[in-house]
């Protein structure tokens, strides 16, 4: 659960961005863009402006709470909004990050399954334990008598 909302999340500046191109250019088709390969343009990062967008907000909270001398609780509230405001554009960073990774491939995952299942049928290793020794009970110190 926690997967999908940081995955909702992140896809919110995308999604607010292509609503916003799409009103103020009416006459242009949406187009899907590309991914990847050599057609992307911009910054190697997918998720630099998102990343930028998240810094802005963060050094704003912080010059708020910096700058607030007089220590006005509603302007903390608001240093606090510009923290949650940053969520989603930092989500977004953590998914492009995933992305970039070798959590992202289906080889990893297939070798730390087969790693699991192995792990999983071997048999715990069996060690020599002394014999027990039996406790002396009253009834067997007897000796017979001839």
């Amino acid at each position: 659960m926690i997967g999908a909302v940081v995955a909702a999340m992140s896809v919110q500046w995308t999604v607010a961005r292509a609503v916003g191109s799409g009103i103020w250019t009416e006459s242009a088709p949406f187009m899907r863009t590309a991914k990847g390969g050599a057609t992307r343009k911009g910054p190697d990062f997918p998720a630099f402006w998102e990343g930028v967008l998240a810094a802005l907000l963060l050094i704003g909270a912080a010059l708020v709470v910096i700058t607030n001398h007089t220590q006005v609780r509603e302007i903390n509230i608001f240093a606090l909004v510009l923290v949650v405001q940053s969520l989603p554009f930092l989500a977004a960073i953590a998914l492009a990050l995933i992305e970039g990774s070798r959590f992202n491939e289906f080889a990893y995952w297939r070798s730390v399954e087969a790693k699991v299942a192995e792990n999983l049928q071997r048999p715990a290793p069996v060690t020599e334990a002394a014999p027990a020794q039996l406790p002396v009970l009253p009834a067997d110190n007897r000796v017979e008598m001839p």
